[in-house]
């Protein structure tokens, strides 16, 4: 089972909150926002604990994060996910410069985690 925590709650968190809901392997055991009632509401429809941020989550018991929040966000969380050892998924696009991209690689690396972006087609 893999434990996740969801940060960024609103409508691209909601659609990933359906997704891993509906994994067997998977479990949506947090979500953080720093939004207390979207947090509420999430952490009551799945089940999950509610963190006020990032940084609170990352201290719990998931194994992955997926980092729905907004792009200028996007390289600091992947990097705290990654310095925490948590694998990572963060949704497009993955950064707002390609010395974001590269940073964010090198963390997942040097922390010997997985690391993809949510890409989808059309």
């Amino acid at each position: 089972m893999v434990r996740v925590g969801l940060a960024g709650l609103g409508f691209m968190g909601g659609t990933h909150a359906q997704c891993h809901a509906a994994i067997p392997n998977a479990e949506l055991a947090a979500v953080c926002d720093p939004e207390e009632d979207r947090r509420t509401k999430f952490a009551d429809m799945y089940g999950a604990t509610a963190y006020a941020s990032l940084e609170e989550m990352l201290a719990s018991d998931i194994d992955m994060v997926d980092i729905c929040m907004p792009t200028y966000l996007h390289r600091e969380a992947v990097e705290a996910a990654a310095a925490a050892k948590k694998h990572v998924l963060c949704e497009k696009p993955m950064a707002l410069t390609p010395a974001d991209c590269d940073a964010m690689i090198a963390a997942a690396q040097k922390a010997g985690v997985e690391f993809m972006t949510g890409q989808s087609s059309g």
